[in-house]
């Protein structure tokens, strides 16, 4: 099932259909994920984004693994909208995690 497999995500499915009739290359499904699952944009290194954060005089904040939940949970906590940025960025209609805007709706 390919990411956009909703409203917009139909127009892709039926391109490719016509696609494979138009030519007459039948289609030939392969095991594993071809797709990379979902995450199909660019990602960055650390080097490239500290690079950034100094260019731009961002403040930054480095924490380990274990410190960056309850860190990000204290954030929310205080009102403040956290946009969160990780690997590749994903493609499709909803968030799968790699880039999302997150906040507390209380």
């Amino acid at each position: 099932i390919q990411p956009a497999a909703g409203d917009a995500g139909g127009a892709v499915g039926a391109a490719l259909a016509i696609w494979h009739e138009y030519h007459e290359k039948p289609r030939t499904p392969t095991s594993g994920d071809r797709m990379k699952g979902s995450y199909l944009g660019p990602s960055f290194s650390e080097a490239e984004i500290l690079e950034y954060l100094n260019s731009a005089n961002i403040p930054y904040q480095r924490l380990a693994d274990s410190e960056l939940m309850p860190r990000l949970a204290e954030i929310l906590e205080q009102g403040n909208v956290v946009g969160w940025f990780s690997g590749r960025m994903e493609f499709g209609p909803r968030a799968l995690g790699s880039r999302s805007i997150i906040g507390d709706s209380r």
